[in-house]
């Protein structure tokens, strides 16, 4: 299969989404939501210029400030990338300290800590020094006998200290204000502001302010498989994007040995100037998914997908334990069942979706394992036009589908993969 020969755009032809009137639309802000016509809200205006590809706008009564495309964008295309302000590993020694890579040969901490580990590449550098330099390896020695502390906590003492800089500390207490977090009723975020205010040498009241900033503006870091590896808080052109549960763009993040994980925001398909940069903030599966980003976020979605009756994801859940129970179970004919079942309930999700990408590979493999070479092409195809946009061609996930498709070609020259392609409707 030729690597140009069929795209994302492709794809969302045959699965073009209805259009809708603009003459009505559902306003929120400060956990109301109401019905208002378009030509009555304000112009919108620009606050900040966040790459070449994408602006902060404040659009007024509708959605406050978010992130908007400055100009046309492809699928695929980076519209935005920043480096975290702080970040923290998993702390299950998986994961460097550092660059959040795999530790695969994990180096313990020079000063006895146990609470970090760094990959070769890292344990020697500068960034691995200033752990111990600045008095957070002695704290965990302190705390050895508990364990390593959760991620949040080493994070908001990370961007405790990283509050030294006038422009952060401004930026955190905004995001804190933004967030009105009820801290004094909240037993758990008590307790964690204690352990990070050791950790970083500061008072319980500052460290649960910036806790409760990082509750709503915080990235779980992923690996390609959707892993969750680490936590991290980013600046203020990230942090802009709001949610939508038929999200534009997808967090992916750039691992490398030696340096901290760089966010990048991918289109997930063909944008035009004016579109707004939305990701989901949970699992779109979530059960009573707007209820989840009431208590979490303290907003009530009023997207297309929840206001207008989008596609249910009812089952998604439940057809992932069983998927993963009969690979747990080596039950490989049952596996690709419900590995087939899932398929067809999250292509439910946005087009270019990491998840569906992702679960195309598996089931190919799944399919390929049990000689069913026919099923196996039509999944890769799927997965490699979805890894090519979510993950990026060069990645190791996009190469995996290529290698599988043309190792497929090659065994049957005749296979039609456009005829892999599903049409809406059918």
């Amino acid at each position: 299969m030729d690597d140009d020969a069929f795209s994302l755009d492709d794809y969302l032809e045959a699965h073009a989404p209805t259009d809708q009137s603009d003459a009505l639309v559902l306003v929120h802000r400060d956990e109301r939501t109401r019905w208002a016509f378009a030509q009555s809200l304000p112009p919108p205006r620009t606050l900040a210029r966040a790459s070449s590809s994408a602006s902060i706008v404040d659009v007024g009564a509708g959605v406050g400030v978010g992130l908007f495309a400055s100009r046309g964008v492809g699928g695929g295309a980076v519209v935005a990338r920043a480096a975290p302000i702080a970040h923290a590993a998993r702390g299950d020694g998986a994961c460097c300290d550092v660059c959040l890579s795999p530790a695969d040969a994990p180096v313990a901490c020079r000063g006895g800590c146990g609470g970090v580990v760094y990959c070769r590449a890292c344990s020697s550098s500068a960034r691995a020094a200033r752990h111990i330099a600045r008095g957070e390896c002695a704290a965990l020695r302190k705390w050895k006998h508990l364990g390593a502390p959760p991620p949040s906590c080493l994070l908001a003492s990370r961007v405790l200290r990283a509050m030294a800089d006038g422009g952060v500390r401004a930026y955190v207490e905004r995001l804190h204000r933004a967030s009105d977090e009820v801290l004094a009723e909240d037993d758990g975020l008590t307790a964690a502001a204690e352990v990070a205010a050791r950790l970083a040498g500061s008072d319980a009241k500052a460290a649960a302010a910036v806790l409760g900033a990082l509750r709503r503006n915080a990235h779980s870091v992923c690996d390609e498989e959707l892993r969750e590896v680490g936590v991290a808080l980013y600046p203020r052109e990230i942090t802009a994007a709001n949610h939508s549960c038929a999200p534009t763009i997808w967090p992916r993040f750039a691992r490398a040995p030696g340096a901290p994980p760089t966010l990048e925001y991918v289109a997930l398909r063909s944008l035009e100037p004016g579109a707004e940069l939305c990701h989901e903030y949970l699992d779109l599966a979530t059960p009573d998914r707007r209820a989840a980003l009431r208590r979490g976020y303290g907003f009530q979605c009023a997207c297309a997908v929840c206001v207008g009756g989008g596609p249910s994801l009812d089952g998604v859940r439940a057809r992932r334990g069983a998927m993963e129970a009969a690979i747990a179970a080596r039950d490989w004919p049952a596996a690709a069942r419900e590995a087939e079942a899932l398929a067809h309930l999250e292509d439910r999700f946005a087009a270019g979706h990491p998840y569906v990408a992702v679960h195309r590979l598996r089931c190919a493999k799944l399919r390929l394992a049990l000689g069913d070479d026919a099923a196996a092409q039509r999944h890769a195809v799927l997965a490699k036009i979805r890894l090519d946009t979510s993950h990026g061609r060069g990645s190791a996930l996009a190469r995996e589908a290529a290698d599988l498709v043309r190792d497929l070609d090659d065994d049957d020259a005749d296979f039609d993969w456009r005829a892999a392609v599903p049409r809406r409707g059918a």
